[in-house]
């Protein structure tokens, strides 16, 4: 009789356990589904917040590419009439225009990379070339620092299988940074070489600046880590971007620093031995504006945003050009029945429906080159069909548009 007793304790025990197991397991199943919920939601609050950021950046495209074409028109119109101090707010406009425009491009370019949606189109690139372009563009800004800049190439022809606008993306953020983390009086030093028998190449970016502590290098590369040590601050989203382009082509990038002797950054891409792409010559704004290397050219220009469009216009005009600006690609198909001009910048954003129809219209007409304008990234596949060559991304400022026109000033030439 104890024994029955005792066994009906212990089934009595048993299913006691097993209601307390299946409560806990409801209870832990309850908490696991509100804590997925409370998952989910902050991923779509992220999604939103990012889509908002991105909505932003997209927006400010637009008044960006005004401000720099004003500043840069203004100044070749009247800044030589300019006192001193007003000369000096207009320069500060341009430079800090070009660093939020630089800005803005990297945050867009390092969204649509981790989104997955970025596309390389890797040609044979020479290296020598678009390093010099580079470092043309910021001289002006080593020069503010009493920086010097030196570039050695151990093979002058050495070329890259690469997506020629990330390459130059790519050193532009690197020497930039250099430039950035340097002292006063410092140098900042190109070197490309081959590595053969590897089939690549590598390029250095040295610096004998302020150098990196150990914790700092192993977080140089996160573009939403922000240095508080420095008063120069992080080293924002090039870096990060840098490694995003290097690896997209099949390559990488390692650091090596020290503190007070310097960094240096090496970039490893696939060598390519096929004929290569080299970079177009290029003007200096300010000497466009003295030996107006558009003149005897006229250009029609079409954008919906009026601030974008006649500050382009008034570049055109400075450097020598005739334009005719309008607002719709409805506009633009009467003046070319009526006129012809030896090139088109048609602002692609807002004008899609009518692209392929102007593009046609064009084709046959061989004095006239197109040039579109886009704040979204236009399909390759697009613009192979249309046959069109240059696109420039807003933002943009007028070095950049500069040299796309003269592009196409150029190839109307060989027709």
């Amino acid at each position: 009789m104890f024994a029955v007793a005792l066994s009906f304790s212990a089934l009595l025990a048993a299913i006691a356990a097993s209601l307390n197991a299946l409560r806990s397991r409801a209870a832990f199943e309850v908490k696991l589904k509100s804590l997925l919920l409370e998952l989910e939601q902050a991923k779509l609050l992220l999604k939103k917040r990012g889509d908002l950021a991105n909505e932003v950046a997209h927006e400010i495209k637009n008044p960006i590419t005004a401000i720099l074409c004003s500043a840069e028109a203004l100044d070749m119109m009247v800044g030589e009439t300019l006192e001193t101090p007003h000369r000096k707010s207009l320069k500060y406009i341009k430079e800090y225009g070009e660093y939020v425009l630089h800005l803005i491009s990297d945050f867009l370019d390092l969204s649509m990379v981790e989104a997955h949606v970025k596309e390389a189109h890797p040609k044979s690139v020479e290296i020598s070339g678009v390093v010099e372009s580079v470092l043309g563009l910021l001289e002006s800004s080593a020069m503010q620092k009493h920086i010097q800049l030196h570039f050695e190439s151990y093979a002058p022809e050495l070329a890259a299988y690469v997506d020629p606008r990330h390459l130059r993306q790519i050193l532009f953020n690197l020497i930039q940074n250099a430039i950035k983390f340097s002292l006063e009086c410092g140098a900042v030093e190109v070197i490309c070489q081959d590595t053969f028998p590897k089939d690549q190449l590598r390029i250095s970016v040295r610096d004998n600046g302020v150098g990196m502590e150990k914790d700092e290098l192993e977080r140089v590369f996160d573009p939403y880590w922000h240095n508080s040590k420095r008063k120069e601050g992080g080293h924002g989203l090039g870096l990060a971007l840098c490694k995003s382009f290097v690896e997209l082509a099949g390559g990488s990038i390692n650091v090596e620093s020290k503190v007070g002797v310097g960094s240096c950054f090496d970039v490893f891409l696939p060598r390519s031995n096929q004929s290569t792409e080299t970079s177009s010559d290029s003007f200096s704004v300010d000497d466009a504006s003295k030996i107006k290397p558009l003149l005897g050219y006229s250009f029609l220009l079409v954008d919906r945003d009026r601030g974008a469009r006649e500050s382009a216009s008034a570049l055109i005009e400075a450097w020598g050009g005739v334009v005719d600006n309008v607002s719709q690609a409805t506009e633009a198909l009467r003046l070319l029945s009526q006129k012809n001009f030896d090139a088109l910048v048609l602002d692609a954003s807002d004008e899609r429906q009518h692209l392929s129809q102007i593009a046609h219209n064009l084709m046959n007409k061989q004095s006239t080159d197109i040039i579109l304008t886009s704040k979204e990234p236009l399909k390759a596949e697009l613009l192979e069909e249309l046959k069109i060559k240059r696109v420039v991304e807003k933002p943009f400022s007028g070095k950049v548009l500069l040299q796309s026109l003269l592009d196409s000033t150029r190839a109307v030439l060989k027709h």
